[in-house]
C-alpha cells in the first residue's frame, strides 16, 4: 500500500515511517517537509516525491516531476468542488488561524 506522509520532523517523519512499513507494510510515495529536510528526507525515501512545503504553498511542483499530464480544472470541476468551499476555509482557518501562513486571497486561489 502506498502513503502519503505530510509536515513531520525529520525524528518523527523516521519513526512514523518505520512503523508504518512494519507494522502495515505502507511505502511512502510522495512527502512534503520543510525546505531544510528535503536532502535528508531523499535519502530515508529514495523513491518517493519529495516536496518543500514552501515550494508546495507556492505552486511549485516538487523536482523532477513532470506536469505534462497535468489536471486541468474546468467549470465542471469547480462546480462539483463548489460545495466543499466553506469546509476548506473553515479548515484552512484551523490550520493557520492568524493569516501568517497564507493569506484569504492566497487561500481562494488554492481552493481554485
Amino acid at each position: 500500500m502506498k502513503i502519503i506522509y505530510s509536515s513531520f520532523g525529520l525524528g518523527a517523519l523516521k519513526e512514523i515511517s518505520y512503523f508504518s512499513k512494519d507494522k502495515f507494510d505502507l511505502d511512502c510515495v510522495y512527502c512534503i517537509v520543510n525546505d531544510n529536510d528535503v536532502d535528508l528526507c531523499k535519502e530515508i525515501f529514495p523513491e518517493s516525491i519529495i516536496h518543500s512545503i514552501q515550494k508546495l504553498r507556492c505552486g511549485i511542483p516538487p523536482q523532477g516531476l513532470s506536469l505534462s499530464n497535468a489536471f486541468v480544472v474546468d467549470l465542471t470541476v469547480i462546480n462539483r468542488l463548489k460545495k466543499y468551499e466553506s469546509i476548506f476555509y473553515y479548515m484552512a482557518d484551523r490550520m493557520d488561524s492568524d493569516g501568517w501562513q497564507f493569506s484569504s486571497t492566497q487561500r481562494r486561489r488554492f481552493f481554485l
